[in-house]
């Protein structure tokens, strides 16, 4: 199952975009697909909210990739990430969790997660907001008629580590999402390649060095990153590893004192 979150400053175009690719036929979970709990006395956008909304998230996804065959695809508007921009000062810490639940789901259900920012010029995006706003006064309480504000969110975008970035500057949407489809599969074949590697460098490890045990990717990086990453682990320190993998908080604090 691969879920293709589209990502960006409000305006940027995440809803039509979403849409598009419900027209030609993908499965669409839009921004609101979760049911969140109504908690008066805290803001949506503080951490601990953020935090339900995330779990909430990875959950939605396991029941559906179960009800699911497991190659389907799934377009989403906004991804996990979102909480780390809107939950102010103490978003950052989120970052690192939401990698490693993309880790669990993955090795759980094989949903491969893909982030796509779409990024747009900065004076289009002002006057895509400008124009929406006529149309849906209501969103002045989120502060998008505050161009300050715009620029802030966008900032974040343009400078957070997403699995690449398409321009949706202009009105071809359907370029858009050919750009998309390809950028992910692009990505998803080194994912593949990546697992054939690892696995193929096991096999060989241990049969023709026996005292070298695994290839382990290095965690919580870039998928790009992670394809060319290999590091071999010696038989030794594994093995110690696994014993502290399963000994008591004492024995490791003991064996490393001693160390």
């Amino acid at each position: 199952m691969i879920v293709i979150c589209l990502e960006g400053c409000h305006g940027c175009g995440k809803s039509t975009l979403t849409e598009l690719f419900f027209s030609l036929g993908y499965q669409t979970l839009d921004e609101a697909f979760l049911n969140m709990p109504s908690v008066p006395s805290m803001s949506p956008q503080t951490m601990l909210m953020e935090s339900v909304w995330i779990g909430n998230w990875f959950v939605r996804l396991l029941n559906l990739a179960e009800d699911k065959n497991n190659d389907q695809v799934f377009i989403a508007d906004r991804s996990p990430f979102s909480a780390v921009c809107y939950a102010g000062k103490h978003g950052k810490l989120l970052e690192p969790v939401i990698r490693a639940q993309m880790d669990e789901v993955l090795a759980a259900a094989n949903i491969e997660i893909y982030s796509v920012h779409l990024e747009v010029d900065s004076e289009i995006l002002w006057s895509r907001i400008s124009s929406r706003l006529i149309q849906e006064p209501g969103r002045v309480a989120y502060d998008e008629d505050k161009r300050e504000h715009m620029d802030k969110i966008n900032e974040f975008y343009e400078g957070f580590e997403w699995d690449f970035t398409v321009d949706n500057s202009g009105e071809d949407g359907r370029k858009v999402v050919d750009d998309i489809l390809k950028g992910v599969g692009e990505l998803s074949e080194k994912f593949k390649e990546y697992n054939q590697l690892n696995s193929t460098c096991l096999k060989d490890l241990k049969s023709e060095q026996p005292k070298t045990s695994a290839v382990t990717p290095i965690p919580n990086k870039k998928l790009e990153d992670k394809f060319n990453d290999c590091v071999l682990i010696d038989e030794e320190k594994k093995e110690k590893e696994e014993l502290y993998a399963v000994a008591s908080p004492t024995t490791v604090v003991t064996a490393w004192l001693e160390a």
